[in-house]
């Protein structure tokens, strides 16, 4: 790989500049001739995005040279010409290179191409330059292959314009900077998302402007090889006329996964550097959804921050819709060290014996002053009752019931005449046998017959109605959608949902105030247990 030397801050504004002795042999513009054996070249024009970066030419650099042909008026004469002059410097000459036939005819226009390996099509009013493909479908450009400090010179694409006295470069490609920050690393793919990158350019002859170039379905990657953590490389990409940046997506090979929003509506530039910095894990909140009764006045909501940033703070609001009266939150209590925290809320009792009150409450970290993460915490105030007593609804479905049975579930599957225990909101639950286990919609009753390794029980205080919705898919004979429940010391009663089936019935029961023992004699899958006065 050619060594480019990177001054102040790593990127470029400049390729090349004049050089004196080369001047005698240029051919002036409009003036038809022999094409020369030399060229001077000039570097694009310093954008402020770019100020002091500068790249220099390096011993081996080519340029593809075409020339209009006055005779024929075509732009398909070319030839290429190699770095003779100004190795290392800003300045450069360009000699027709050894075994090159040259440019035969007579000519009254130049335009050239860098690197000199691509061949490009000039045709059209204004004369666009058609480039190939950089890249093998779908990816947005050929692997690269970058050096720490430096990018891939093979894809720096410039186009120049011979204005009557040099070639005049223009910068054909954005260029993304990355630091790579962990150990290990040994290749980069970077997806802005949103079809931001183009595939083939195409560019305005005269002024190197880019136009309409389609999209890339892969954008930015590397070959296989070791980056260094700490050092910065540098990409060039193909901007998409008209598209912004979506999620940004850095998955490092040998790394971890970077994905940050914090780009999102902005636009890569020909001739600019975008800094990606050097990316970390995004912080992330989590928080789970709070119940409280219907006579309960307050309760807390705790939640928990990873991948904290120095000086980042959680706030809170009350999203609009809200339905519990008279909420209240009070001040949050944020351990800027573990990310643990948590703060109170006050309301009023729930008295309405037909509807339970929510409202929402967004928890937001912000961080980097203007990056944030949110995560949205429902609390659910029970319905009242006419007895003044509160309704109780277990649904296996919901959130709350899945993160308290997922690390129990996990540890009964598929252990046979295993049993565990979870108590939850007065309900308890124990379970047994090799079928024992949670999924995201259901608990399922298991073991061999002893119904202590199957039963739920609570504590009802007052008389009221239990129901419970099964399934069962099994077909056997003693696989039917059967539920029995005793109260106290009573007799069992047994609810029988009929032949077996995956959806679920709902089981109904009387019950009396006391000790609710709920159980199956047969593998039985439990969605909700519900119990109202």
């Amino acid at each position: 790989m050619k060594k480019y030397y990177i001054l102040a801050l790593g990127l470029f504004a400049a390729l090349v500049s004049c050089n004196k002795d080369a001047e005698e042999v240029i051919a002036p513009e409009n003036n038809p001739s022999a094409a020369p054996l030399s060229f001077v070249v000039s570097s694009p024009e310093t954008k402020t995005t770019l100020d002091g970066l500068h790249v220099r030419w390096a011993a081996g650099d080519e340029i593809r040279v075409y020339g209009h042909n006055t005779d024929a008026d075509t732009y398909t004469d070319n030839a290429v010409y190699e770095l003779t002059a100004g190795a290392g410097d800003g300045t450069a000459t360009f000699t027709l290179k050894d075994g090159e036939t040259g440019l035969s005819g007579t000519y009254d226009a130049y335009y050239a191409v860098y690197p000199g390996n691509l061949e490009v099509t000039i045709s059209g009013s204004p004369l666009k330059m058609a480039f190939p493909r950089l890249y093998t479908s779908p990816n947005h450009l050929r692997a690269q292959d970058p050096e720490a400090g430096q990018y891939d010179p093979n894809l720096a694409v410039m186009t120049a314009h011979y204005d009557g006295s040099r070639l005049v470069f223009h910068h054909g490609m954005a260029y993304i900077k990355l630091t790579i920050p962990e150990f290990g690393v040994t290749a980069v793919k970077i997806d802005f998302g949103n079809n931001c990158l183009a595939d083939t350019p195409t560019y305005t002859a005269s002024s190197g402007e880019l136009s309409g170039t389609g999209n890339s379905s892969t954008n930015v990657q590397t070959k296989s090889g070791s980056f260094t953590q700490g050092a910065t490389y540098y990409f060039p990409a193909i901007p998409r006329s008209g598209y912004t940046i979506g999620t940004t997506t850095i998955t490092l090979t040998g790394g971890s996964t970077y994905t940050t929003s914090h780009f999102s509506g902005k636009s890569l530039v020909i001739g600019e550097v975008f800094d990606l910095g050097t990316p970390a894990k995004s912080p992330a909140v989590s928080a789970d959804n709070v119940t409280i009764d219907a006579v309960a006045t307050g309760g807390t909501v705790s939640f928990n921050v990873t991948n904290l940033v120095d000086g980042g703070v959680v706030t809170k609001e009350v999203l609009a819709g809200a339905t519990i009266s008279n909420l209240s939150l009070g001040d949050v209590s944020f351990n800027t060290s573990t990310g643990v925290g948590s703060f109170p809320f006050t309301c009023d009792n729930n008295e309405d014996t037909s509807n339970p009150k929510e409202a929402t409450i967004r928890l937001t970290y912000t961080y980097n002053t203007d990056q944030t993460a949110t995560k949205d915490v429902t609390i659910t105030q029970r319905k009242a009752n006419s007895g003044g007593t509160v309704d109780y609804v277990w649904d296996f479905s919901s959130d709350e019931w899945q993160a308290a049975l997922t690390a129990q579930a996990n540890d009964a599957k598929g252990t046979n005449n295993s049993s565990w225990t979870v108590t939850y909101d007065d309900l308890t639950f124990t379970a047994g046998g090799s079928n024992a286990k949670w999924d995201p919609t259901f608990i399922t009753t298991g073991g061999n017959g002893s119904k202590s390794k199957r039963v739920f029980t609570f504590t009802a205080t007052v008389a009221g109605t239990l129901s419970v919705w099964s399934s069962n898919t099994s077909n056997s004979a003693d696989n039917s959608r059967k539920v029995n429940v005793v109260v106290g010391a009573g007799d069992p009663e047994t609810q029988d949902g009929g032949a077996a089936s995956s959806s679920p019935v709902q089981l109904d029961f009387d019950i009396a105030a006391g000790d609710v023992y709920i159980y199956t004699t047969n593998s039985l899958r439990i969605y909700k247990i519900e119990f109202h006065e």
